[in-house]
């Protein structure tokens, strides 16, 4: 599929802001009229919410359900590779692409989630919990109750998979419309779900479906704002990229060690490029098997976290054909390495992952500060061996820090409401 030029993106980018703008418009009603609290007193009263535990509610549509969306998401990651007939229309980066946002989407949600401290309608007084009702746009207000529950969670189990009909809308128009309006239907259906339970109100769903739809289309956006045919540039073998960005290779070319550099630097640059994330795995290894058992949590969690940083520069390594700087014929090389895209760097986001999962551990500053800079020096290695721009080494971090973040989110909930399902 051809790469759209910058003006069509521009227009796109129109389009999805008046798109936008126009699904607001019934958000933003539904919240004036104020009518979420006695849309839930349908469903409860002073001893609760009579279908908060119905099997049918409880089992199978909220936690089989989500159970089978995740079933769903590692089809969508083995079709990368291997897609059906209908996705086969989409080019591989796109389908990378497709799969990234729906996660991203998600990740959005749940970071929304874990800042509100809206309560759930069964946490209030009036149907048998402690809180008092706070609208949920009264942000950073506290209702005496559990908060974390705005937006829905468990209908972004559907709204989150909005973000594919981005990716899908050209190549494949008609799966696309299909794909579109099962996300909605199932999304209200879902936050239908969590309403009888009295897990949410409908401004909660309906905001779900908002973010989810916003989140997924600017991530398609900067994704079409960095392809390579927004300013392509030959490079040696045939190959193309992204035109480099005028600072980040001049800061390439003062991190790179050139021939003159000091050999003792080089070495170091080789040992914290090779060696150091090797030493800092089996650093977390030892202490998750044998070191205290607040630390041992944690290690867990940063080994976690490195994996899944892995996996998700894996997948936008899919989506973009980044060139190193040996490709551009820039700077020195100083360790061989295969010429493929560089965007984001793995090293860089396995390393910083561990670094910043760490700080969470009960472990005074000084060692704190030692393991971030250990992520760092990982990071600096790269570009000063010839291998990343520096844009690479960011973008990993900012992978890591993201998957720090959902480890650590995942880790809570399941630390915070062990039994309770909340969507």
């Amino acid at each position: 599929m051809p790469e759209p030029p910058p003006r069509a993106t521009a227009a796109r980018a129109g389009r999805f802001v008046a798109q936008s703008l126009l699904a607001l418009v019934p958000v933003l009603a539904w919240d004036a009229s104020r009518l979420d609290l006695p849309l839930e007193r349908w469903f409860g009263n002073a001893h609760g919410f009579a279908l908060m535990h119905a099997w049918w509610l409880e089992q199978v549509l909220h936690a089989d359900a989500r159970n089978l969306a995740w079933v769903f998401m590692a089809i969508l990651m083995l079709a990368i590779w291997r897609p059906p007939r209908w996705l086969a229309a989409l080019p591989r980066g796109d389908r990378a692409g497709l799969v990234v946002g729906i996660l991203l989407a998600a990740l959005v949600m749940q970071g929304l989630k874990h800042l509100s401290h809206t309560s759930c309608p069964w946490d209030l007084a009036e149907f048998g919990g402690r809180a008092h009702y706070v609208p949920h746009w009264l942000w950073g207000v506290p209702d005496g109750g559990a908060g974390h529950c705005f937006p829905a969670g468990h209908a972004s189990t559907a709204f989150s998979f909005l973000a594919g009909w981005f990716w899908l809308r050209a190549a494949a128009p008609r799966v696309a419309r299909i794909w579109l309006a099962t996300s909605l239907v199932l999304g209200l259906a879902l936050g239908g779900v969590q309403m009888v339970r009295g897990a949410h109100y409908l401004s909660h769903v309906l905001w779900a479906g908002w973010f989810c739809w916003v989140a997924g289309g600017v991530f398609w956006l900067a994704v079409q704002a960095l392809k390579p045919g927004l300013g392509r540039e030959s490079t040696p073998g045939g190959q193309q990229g992204i035109a480099m960005n005028a600072f980040d290779q001049t800061l390439f070319l003062w991190l790179n060690l050139g021939a003159a550099a000091s050999s003792w630097l080089i070495d170091g640059a080789q040992a914290a490029s090779q060696k150091l994330p090797h030493w800092m795995v089996a650093a977390f290894v030892t202490v998750g098997l044998a070191g205290r058992a607040d630390w041992r949590r944690q290690a867990w969690r940063a080994l976690a976290a490195m994996v899944l940083a892995l996996l998700a520069v894996a997948l936008l390594k899919q989506g973009f054909n980044h060139p190193r700087p040996i490709m551009l014929g820039l700077g020195t090389q100083w360790l061989d390495h295969r010429m493929s895209s560089g965007f984001p760097s793995a090293h860089s986001a396995a390393a910083m992952a561990l670094a910043l999962s760490a700080m969470r551990a009960p472990m005074r500053w000084p060692a704190r500060l030692l393991i971030l800079a250990a992520g760092l020096a990982v990071g600096w290695s790269r570009p000063a061996l010839g291998l990343h721009f520096p844009s690479d080494v960011l973008a990993g971090w900012g992978v890591a820090a993201l998957c720090v973040f959902a480890v650590e989110r995942a880790s809570s909930l399941a630390t915070l409401w062990p039994g309770r399902l909340r969507g």
